[in-house]
């Protein structure tokens, strides 16, 4: 049997010997934590990267096949694409942050069709973008415009919905001047 200096000797080391390799345990333990939350955040981070290069060549494509491309936020503002609108439109101005409804015929039916198109289509989450014909308005008058939407959920880590409309100005019909 141990005497009871001993015991407490043994206790004494133990508990030196302990404190300091329960900090070694605990730093190890944040570092652990910490590269875990790193990986974590890269991944997301690679994520959204890989996102904004495929929309990017989402886009590119389409400014092949069609005629312009526009991306509008949630309050269906011009975010991107503007120079495809000046093509489209014959028209120098600059369309950055603006209504997209302000360039369509100022029509309440045309406006009216426009927003049941884009909340339909956002609701329905469609696999091929549905398309509308719309009539825009241009420097040398009304121009018609098959306009396809897809919508884009969460888009630069955004609450709101993002709105990608590709742009087919119609060939066989010229400005229509206005009445």
């Amino acid at each position: 049997m141990r005497s009871p200096t001993a015991t407490r000797l043994a206790a004494r080391t133990w508990v030196s010997c302990s404190l300091p390799l329960a900090q070694a345990l605990f730093a190890l333990l944040a570092i652990m934590t910490s590269l875990v939350l790193e990986r974590d955040h890269l991944a997301r981070d690679l994520r959204n990267t890989d996102a904004e290069s495929m929309i990017s060549g989402f886009r590119r494509v389409l400014e092949g096949v069609c005629d312009g491309g526009v991306l509008l936020d949630d309050g269906l503002r011009i975010q991107e694409g503007s120079h495809g609108l000046k093509r489209i439109l014959s028209n120098c101005e600059s369309f950055d942050k603006k209504l997209f409804q302000d360039l369509l015929s100022p029509n309440a039916e045309e406006l009216e069709r426009f927003a049941e198109f884009i909340s339909e289509t956002t609701l329905a989450g469609q696999s091929v973008a549905p398309c509308l014909r719309l009539s825009m308005q241009s420097p040398g008058g009304r121009l018609g415009v098959d306009a396809y939407h897809v919508a884009l959920p969460h888009l630069y880590g955004s609450e709101g919905m993002y709105h990608l409309l590709a742009l087919k100005r119609d060939v066989e019909e010229r400005a229509i001047p206005e009445a």
